[in-house]
């Protein structure tokens, strides 16, 4: 049987990963002048990674609104050439 972590070795675990996300964005010569702002960016890394994640599905989104348009435009409303109409009939 694994024994359940304690809150203290989770907090810990949460401030190792927060100080390599840290010295991941700002290298590790950053890491020496640590300061309030820094300590910020240690304890808050989830909200900046979290941030990266919004921003890339918003631009993800925008890219398949943009293909929505540009597929309507291209395809259901391109002129049909009445010689193949009879593969026109949806239902």
């Amino acid at each position: 049987m694994t024994e359940t972590p304690s809150t203290f070795k989770l907090v810990l675990f949460y401030l190792l990963l927060g100080v390599m996300f840290q010295v991941f964005i700002f290298g590790l010569p950053g890491i020496q002048y640590i300061t309030f702002h820094t300590f910020l960016h240690v304890v808050l890394w989830p909200l900046f990674v979290a941030y990266y994640f919004v921003i890339a599905a918003l631009a993800l989104a925008g890219i398949w609104i943009i293909a929505g348009i540009i597929y309507f435009f291209m395809v259901i409303c391109t002129p049909r050439d009445p010689r193949y109409r009879r593969y026109d009939d949806w239902s």
